[in-house]
């Protein structure tokens, strides 16, 4: 039977599908009198109340009228368990988004965003319609391959909200700790050593001054990037002459390590 005050039980059921919409059987889209654009808030006995956009489940597996279908990644990660029981609630008003701001979980999941943008660009509004603060969900690339983003804010400030084709989705970097520490330290390194770097009159006039050729004190390139990986220097050694070299470019160091 059907729940005539606005809160509807249901069991989760999870499936293999690549979205994260919620899928209902016929009977109970036509009972809740669902349009598209409208939202369900889905609760259940040890969780916090979500947010989201539904889909009709396939002729096949919508006779059970109090049986709703989820993705297994996003149902694991809500904190939900295969053939949870569960209350649903419509939404009446739902707030359009104009800009959304996330964060990929881990830096493997920020390379693959990064180099796939394009793509996701295209296919988010075909997995997730609508979102909520705080939401960890899952995001597949090219239809095999899952990454995962969390909702850090929503503007307006809402507590959940639909994605619109105008809607900003503004994406938090995730880099690798190791190289953001090098990006850090040759930075510093520049800023606190551009007055030491040579001119190109000063690199020319190198052939005749075994000093400045030191680079303000570091030895050679070795030296140089073990000042910057642990900010020390090389002790200065006396080098037989060499040809001349251009100067090094402080960020030249910093656009090698950011690839």
């Amino acid at each position: 039977m059907f729940s005539n005050q606005g809160i509807q039980a249901v069991r989760v059921v999870f499936n293999n599908t690549k979205n994260c919409f919620l899928h209902l059987p016929s009977k109970l889209v036509a009972h809740l009198s669902l349009n598209e654009n409208q939202a369900l808030e889905l609760s259940w006995a040890n969780g916090s109340p979500v947010f989201l956009s539904w889909t009709r489940s396939r002729a096949s597996s919508s006779q059970d009228a109090h049986r709703v279908e989820l993705c297994r990644q996003l149902g694991e990660t809500l904190g939900l368990r295969d053939g949870e029981q569960g209350f649903l609630r419509l939404c009446h008003q739902v707030s359009s988004l104009t800009q959304v701001f996330v964060e990929p979980l881990s830096s493997d999941d920020w390379e693959i965003l990064e180099l796939h943008s394009s793509a996701l660009e295209q296919q988010l509004l075909d997995q997730i319609r609508v979102v909520f603060q705080g939401a960890v969900l899952p995001v597949w690339v090219d239809n095999h391959t899952v990454i995962y983003i969390r909702v850090a804010s929503l503007a307006p400030r809402v507590p959940y909200g639909r994605l619109e084709q105008f809607t900003e989705l503004a994406v938090s970097p995730k880099i690798r700790a190791g190289i953001s520490a090098l990006t850090e330290s040759s930075e510093k390194f520049s800023n606190s050593h551009a007055n030491l770097l040579p001119s190109s009159s000063e690199a020319t006039a190198a052939s005749s001054s075994p000093e400045s050729r030191r680079w303000g004190g570091v030895a050679d390139l070795k030296s140089l990037f073990r000042h910057v990986m642990k900010g020390s220097y090389e002790p200065i050694k006396e080098q037989p002459p060499v040809p001349n070299i251009p100067a090094i470019l402080p960020d030249s160091l910093y656009r090698v390590c950011s690839v």
